[in-house]
């Protein structure tokens, strides 16, 4: 298994970049963004904030995980570490930085890769069933697709706790 770590700050906030370099294919759009992080930095951005449409998002499904939690994972940290190491999952970089322009910014928990269909994935210790976080996710989503030239119809997104997960789509705005 070959890990990449990187510690970075974020508005004086620290992070911990945790890629698997061992699932990560050669000609991915991932590893070129990892590469482009670790060889440029990051923040360098031309799409701007006020190109991002306010978005319709729903649950669509609740259901069971669909990984193995380790009770002993305590911190967020743990969860991360542990699901992107773990060589039975698709699970390959947790804490990747996203951001537009100098506005809008976040870290993506988790990312993974199952067939042809990216993944998004926000952790929270909370009640995922009762916590609206589509936004966040939806945003998420959008900034992976542009960092890494892919189309949104290529990314799924949701959230977990240790309980479930709970997936989220974006609904298409109908204009008659």
């Amino acid at each position: 298994m070959r890990l990449l770590i990187l510690q970075y700050t974020d508005q004086d906030i620290p992070y911990k970049l945790i890629a698997n370099l061992s699932k990560i294919p050669y000609n991915s759009p991932l590893r070129n963004y990892l590469a482009e992080l670790v060889g440029k930095g990051w923040r360098t951005c031309s799409l701007r904030a006020s190109e991002i449409q306010s978005p319709k998002v729903v649950l669509k499904e609740v259901r069971p995980l669909h990984f193995k939690f380790n009770p002993e994972w305590k911190t967020h940290e743990d969860v991360e570490y542990g699901l992107v190491s773990d060589p039975n999952t698709n699970f390959l970089v947790a804490e990747l930085p996203v951001w537009v322009g100098n506005v809008i910014s976040g870290h993506i928990d988790l990312v993974e890769k199952v067939g042809e269909i990216w993944w998004i994935w926000d952790y929270k210790s909370d009640d995922v069933k009762s916590l609206p976080s589509y936004a966040q996710v939806w945003l998420y989503r959008k900034m992976f697709a542009y960092r890494l030239g892919l189309k949104e119809e290529e990314i799924r997104m949701g959230y977990f706790n240790r309980e479930c997960e709970v997936e989220v789509e974006e609904v298409p705005d109908r204009k008659a």
